[in-house]
This record gives structure tokens, sequence and C-alpha cells, in this order.
């Protein structure tokens, strides 16, 4: 697939405030809302940042938080943005992780689209563009605030499906790397392992290109080397900022080449079992490898050369590698503690990916089965 594109304009390092600034005067701006995570609504560096948008002369008429549990719904979309619609922002402001994200983004598409979020449901839906939309992350995970999708679950089918396409992308991002300096190690570890699901599938999807596969493997490279340091204690400028920088060009990556298995078994498994969506597609990521590898995939090479493995082909090195990273990380090496083991919840699994997310598979770089669906689900199941 020969094509590429981003719409998101992003800041970071020392002088993005006032580079901001001068990108959004262009905007006439006059009424700014912000909507913001209630776990970081009060923390120190969530207050620094609305401060740092007082000082470039936005006027902030209200800062909500929205009270959310779990992954995001049309209901949830629907109500929050009927109690914000009224206060016609010139510019809305999205402080969180990929639930606040999304939600927001959705938020500033409804102000300017009527009726219900299920009707953008899909592709390319959404005919008017969205109030301006900042997206400030969190989390280094979902790369929401560049993508041109916002994911929200359909409560009566159980489905996860998100309005994707043309004018859904945020208008810009800020990355701001303080907000990861407090985050638990959890949420981090979950979000980078998001990331890396991107990233890597961005490299292998039937749809990657040389941009894609570039980016893929660099991002799944940069997280594979900052996330094992953050975990550990070092949390750096330098390192929290890598993490948000990989997140963010992983998520331009994938926006661009798709998703493959891992992403595709994600969905159902966030929403029938509540798992968290990093975990979901993180824990599948090494019996992907092993299912790929072992069926002769060697389109990984780009990955291990640029990790420095010296494997010589010897993908052994590479799964061993692997291992190694997700005990640094101290990531689980299964889904029991979120109540999905067993035949039941792997048979239940499998038919559900069948169903609603083939087009995933379609995508990965050799043959996938309903069989390696259901091997892959053993694995962790």
């Amino acid at each position: 697939m020969s094509q590429f594109g981003i719409t998101t304009k992003v800041f970071w390092d020392d002088d993005k405030y006032s580079q901001f600034s001068n990108f959004i005067n262009k905007y006439d701006v006059k009424k700014t809302l912000v909507v913001v995570d209630p776990g970081v609504a009060d923390e120190k560096c969530t207050l620094e940042f609305i401060d740092q948008l007082k000082k470039i002369k936005l006027d902030i008429i209200d800062v909500y938080s929205p009270q959310i549990q779990g992954e995001p719904t049309y209901d949830d979309l629907d109500k929050h943005a009927e109690q914000l619609k009224e206060k016609k922002p010139d510019l809305l402001v999205g402080i969180g992780g990929g639930t606040i994200m999304d939600l927001a983004k959705g938020i500033s598409v409804l102000m300017n689209n009527s009726g219900m979020g299920i009707k953008y449901r899909g592709m390319n839906k959404v005919k008017n563009e969205p109030v301006p939309f900042l997206a400030v992350p969190t989390t280094a995970g979902t790369g929401s605030e560049v993508t041109w999708t916002a994911a929200f679950i359909d409560s009566k089918d159980k489905m996860k499906l998100g309005i994707n396409g043309k004018n859904v992308a945020p208008l810009c991002a800020i990355l701001e790397p303080s907000f990861l300096t407090n985050s638990p190690d959890s949420i981090a570890i979950s979000a980078g392992l998001d990331s890396m699901v991107h990233a890597i599938e961005a490299v292998t999807a039937q749809t990657s290109n040389e941009i894609t596969i570039m980016l893929g493997t660099n991002t799944y490279c940069m997280m594979f080397d900052n996330l094992p340091k953050y975990v550990a204690g070092e949390r750096s400028v330098e390192v929290c900022q890598n993490l948000l920088l990989s997140a963010y060009i992983a998520g331009i990556a994938m926006m661009n080449a798709g998703g493959g298995p891992a992403s595709g078994v994600s969905y159902p498994l966030g929403v029938h079992f509540n798992v968290p969506h990093g975990f979901a597609g993180g824990l599948l990521l090494p019996p992907v490898f092993d299912i790929n590898i072992s069926k002769g995939y060697t389109g990984y090479e780009t990955v291990f050369n640029q990790l420095k493995l010296n494997c010589d082909s010897n993908y052994d090195t590479f799964m061993d590698a692997v291992e190694d990273f997700y005990q640094k990380i101290q990531a689980p090496d299964n889904l029991h503690q979120w109540n999905c083991k067993g035949t039941e919840s792997i048979e239940i699994l499998t038919q559900l990916t069948m169903e609603q997310r083939n087009e995933n598979l379609l995508l990965n770089p050799i043959v996938f089965i309903e069989d390696d669906v259901r091997e892959l689900l053993k694995r962790v199941c």
C-alpha cells in the first residue's frame, strides 16, 4: 500500500508552549473547554498545564471531569456531549489516557455534527469539521492524540467499533512528560504494550509500506529500550518524552497500516472480559510472534536487527529477548486475573474474533485462521 497521511500537528520539547501559542492564534480562540481525566484532575502537572494555557491567553470557561467506568461507550459519548454542547467552545482540550482522549475527540465531533454518536460509527461518516481539538496524553500508549479514530463500545450489541476517518483526528497535540512522572506502573505498562502492538503490526501488516515499517520498527525499539527503564524507576524527562514520542509515532504508523491479530482479539477481550486494552493486545504479541515464526515468517528481522541482538536470523534469540523484556517490565503472562481462562473463554473469544474482527486476521503477513486464533488464546487463557 503506497500511501501515507497525517493531519495532527504535535508540539514537544522546551519551546512547545510558545510554538503552540503561535499556532493556535490563527484560530481566533475565545472560549476554551478542558475535558480532563478525573484521576489526574487535581494533580500538580494538570494544574500547571492549565496555567500554561492561561499564560498564552486562552480563556478557560470550564474544566470538566467526566466519570467513566471502563472503556467509553456510545451512551457515555452522548451523555457528556449533551452536557457540554451548550458551552460552545472554540477549542476543546482533552487531557487523559485513551478513554478520555477518545471521549473528548467524540465530543468535539458531536458539537458540530447533529445526532447521536452511533450515527457516525464506521468510516468517513463525519461530514462537518469538529470543534478544534487539542489532545494532551497522560499515558504513552494509545496514540489517540494523533489517530483519526475514536473507539466506543455499543452497549446494546456488545461490540467495539469506533468513529473513524475524515474529520476525527485532533487538530494538534502537546506531549508533556511531566504527566508520566507519577503514573502507576500498571498504567504505564499497559499503555506501553498498546503502543508496541501498534508499532509491530504497522511493520507486519499486509498493508504496510516503507514508511510504516520504518516508523513501526523505530518506535517498537524505542519502547523496548525505555519502558524497562521507566518501570525500574528512571523517570527522567528524556525517558518520559521518549515514551510519549514512541506512542505518538506508533499511532501514526498503525493509522496508516492497520492492525493484525493482537489488535483484533483485544477488542472482544476488552468488551467481554474488561481486560485493559493495552494488556489485551500486549499479552498476545509473544504468541503471535511465535505462531508467525513457526509458519516461516521472517519479517521481524528489521526489529531484531535494530535491537542489535545479532540473531543472524535465529528467532530463538529474538523470542528470548522478548520474554526477558516482559519479565523486566513485570507484565502478567496470562489473562487469569481478569477471569479469562479455560476452554469456554477460549471458544467465546475465538468465535467473537472470527465474527467481528476477521479483517485484522486478514492483515497478518501470513494466513491466520480460526485454529490459530484458538491456539493464540490457549497461550494466555
